[in-house]
């Protein structure tokens, strides 16, 4: 799938190479930022941040100030899958002065991906502020994928806060909701919530379940995080050989 989304981009930066003035420009820029994205997955930040340079550049160039506010969008969800925290946040932040260009899916984003940093940072009350103001967008548009997004990820910010009941009964409340989305790194944040509050039963049998899907949706990242939990739960039973079997699985993933 990465090999496919790189070959698509390089085609269309060809096909854009052969436009003229603005449309030129504009559309080199739009290309880069996406392919930033799988730049990171390739080739690591560094190569994914020198895109988000030459589009902010292009970008400036033709006063394009919705690229701009892309350029940081992107470059706050980069750093945050890199675990960047303090410079996902910063990223996010460059961004507010154009929020004027935004479509309110692209506020959203913003503000939930700043509102994930900013907790990993323990700024819990700039983290609510801006999962606050994401729920609020996901439920201006009627959207439910969104409400999902932010009710899971405010039930993630009650888990740093160390409030395990609610962080609990957020999560649920996201999971039970009915849209069609991506769960296992949701389940897998509701399983380790389970197993701080001692509750390893329910986070084995949802792990497990959570694994099936990952490895049917071909999600290799999230099979050894999960590979990793479920040894967790095999060291809480005292069952060490099997915690260490399983923590070789993960490994190996």
């Amino acid at each position: 799938a990465l090999r496919w989304r790189v070959e698509v981009i390089e085609a269309g930066l060809e096909v854009v190479a052969e436009l003229e003035g603005t449309d030129r420009i504009f559309w080199q820029a739009r290309l880069l930022i996406t392919r930033a994205f799988t730049r990171f997955e390739r080739d690591g930040v560094a190569a994914a941040l020198a895109d988000l340079d030459e589009a902010r550049r292009l970008s400036t160039r033709i006063g394009a100030r919705q690229l701009l506010g892309l350029c940081h969008i992107q470059e706050s969800n980069l750093h945050a899958r890199g675990t960047h925290w303090t410079e996902a946040v910063a990223a996010a932040t460059a961004a507010e002065d154009l929020l004027d260009t935004m479509e309110p899916e692209q506020r959203f984003a913003l503000l939930l991906n700043r509102g994930f940093a900013r907790q990993n940072i323990l700024d819990t009350t700039g983290a609510e502020q801006d999962l606050r103001r994401s729920l609020a967008i996901a439920d201006e548009l009627g959207q439910p994928e969104l409400r999902f997004k932010a009710i899971h990820n405010l039930g993630c910010l009650a888990h740093v806060e160390g409030d395990l009941p609610k962080a609990l009964a957020l999560m649920q409340e996201a999971d039970d909701l009915p849209v069609v989305v991506t769960r296992d790194r949701v389940r897998l944040d509701h399983a380790q919530v389970l197993i701080e509050a001692g509750l390893v039963d329910r986070a084995r049998d949802l792990l497990e379940r959570t694994l099936a899907t990952a490895e049917e949706a071909r999600h290799p990242l999230e099979q050894s995080e999960i590979h990793l939990d479920l040894a967790r739960c095999a060291v809480h039973d005292d069952d060490i050989d099997r915690g260490q079997g399983i923590g070789r699985q993960g490994g190996r993933r």
